[in-house]
This record gives structure tokens, sequence and C-alpha cells, in this order.
């Protein structure tokens, strides 16, 4: 079998999709503090933490 590399768009779904729990279509745990809150929230309500990569830069 030869040895596949992954692409670096499947390595960076990785990482996004390691951070959020999913809790059906609409919800996911914050990585940060662990509370619930809505699949589009950028920031968290919470603890204010950036969500999406985007929002950092």
């Amino acid at each position: 079998m030869p040895d596949k590399k992954p692409s670096e768009n499947i390595e960076k779904e990785i990482e996004v999709v390691e951070k959020e729990i999913q809790f059906g279509d609409n919800e996911y745990l914050c990585f940060a503090c662990g509370e619930k809150i809505a699949s589009d929230t950028l920031i968290c309500p919470y603890c204010k933490t950036a969500q999406d990569k985007k929002e950092l830069y």
C-alpha cells in the first residue's frame, strides 16, 4: 500500500473539527469554556473567545 500524505486542506479541517463537539445540527461546545453555543456563533458569549480562526486575524 502506498503511503498517502493528507493534503493541507484536510489537515486544516481536522484542526477545526477537533475543537467542536457537536450537539445536533445547531449547537456545539465552546473549545475554551465548554458551554453549549449555537453553531453560527463567532465569539462565545460566555468567555468571549473567537470560535473561528478567521476572527483572530
